[in-house]
């Protein structure tokens, strides 16, 4: 190996991106890790399909925006300039969005916004 290589791994720039790297990978780790709050569940709620999910996407402005996260269904409307079309999160509007909120973002969801139903297993 020649020395330039070497004496590049000692560089600042190449000891702050691992740095970076080993924080980002420490704080996915710990939320993996991360059990969340129990959430109060008022009874008597409404179940949905995932089909019947869908209609609640943002698309028509007289419908609330829903987003379904770990069994519950939450409504976002709130947050419409995010998840009605043209905001970042319209994506996951109306549907289950499990999966994508699995690392980032469901605690956002379950602390800010209201269940309004369940979903359908």
């Amino acid at each position: 190996m020649s020395r330039s290589f070497i004496k590049s791994l000692g560089s600042p720039v190449l000891l702050f991106a691992a740095g970076v790297i080993l924080l980002g990978l420490t704080y996915v780790l710990v939320q993996a890790g991360r059990v969340p709050a129990p959430v109060e569940v008022p009874s008597g709620l409404p179940v949905f399909s995932n089909a019947d999910l869908t209609r609640y996407n943002g698309d028509d402005a007289t419908l609330p925006i829903y987003v379904g996260l770990d069994g519950y269904v939450y409504d976002v409307t709130p947050g419409k300039e995010f998840y009605a079309p043209g905001g970042a999160y319209h994506s996951i509007a109306g549907t289950d969005a499990s999966s994508e909120l699995r690392f980032f973002g469901g605690t956002i969801i379950r602390e800010k916004y209201k269940i309004v139903g369940t979903i359908a297993p």
